[in-house]
């Protein structure tokens, strides 16, 4: 993984020759919920983590590219009477999902001095999704029925001091992690996610 981000580094050492250009590494955490279309489905938070390279270019207003590898999930707890009569009642199913992600962000800066930023930001990402996971029952869920990518929109906000960003988003899905059916109903599956990140600037 080190080999990865120094060769991609290097690749972008070139652009260093034109002006308000940066990239470097970040890790981040982040908390997802899923929604589905059955009120019968309950869905509880569940944390994962992100880490992976960006690139800036701008000033005023700039491009903020990334590539990313995310761990995301989350818990849904089956309720009502639909799941009483099913036996499956108060039990749920874990969802675990291994991504690379693309997003691409559009900034203004609000703040640009030279010790300290702020900034707002917003773009589209494209998560495809390679490592899929399920733990608890196999009657409603099984990992056939899981997309192999989705499409989002994330929002934020971003503080940089010295040779560090610190970035708040929100992730809103555009399109389905996850289309399922049980006992002939369709019903499908998004993961909306709340993201933090830590960046260091290396070039």
């Amino acid at each position: 993984m080190r080999k990865y981000f120094i060769a991609i580094l290097l690749i972008f050492a070139p652009l260093t020759a034109y002006s308000n250009f940066n990239a470097g590494i970040q890790i981040g955490y982040n908390t997802t919920e899923l929604s589905t279309d059955w009120n019968e489905i309950n869905s509880n938070l569940k944390s994962g983590f992100q880490i992976g390279i960006f690139a800036r270019f701008g000033n005023e207003f700039f491009l903020q590219p990334e590539l990313l590898y995310a761990n995301r999930g989350g818990f849904a707890e089956f309720q009502n009477e639909f799941w009483e009569n099913s036996g499956l009642r108060g039990r749920g199913t874990e969802v675990h999902a291994g991504m690379f992600q693309m997003p691409i962000m559009v900034g203004y800066k609000l703040i640009d001095g030279a010790a300290i930023g702020l900034n707002v930001q917003a773009g589209p990402v494209i998560s495809i999704i390679t490592d899929k996971g399920l733990a608890g029952i196999s009657e409603v869920y099984n990992e056939s029925s899981f997309e192999d990518y989705t499409w989002g929109v994330q929002v934020g906000a971003g503080i940089d001091i010295f040779s560090f960003t610190l970035n708040a988003r929100y992730e809103y899905s555009l399109s389905d992690i996850y289309k399922g059916n049980y006992e002939s109903q369709n019903f499908n599956v998004r993961a909306h996610t709340f993201l933090v990140t830590l960046g260091w600037k290396l070039l």
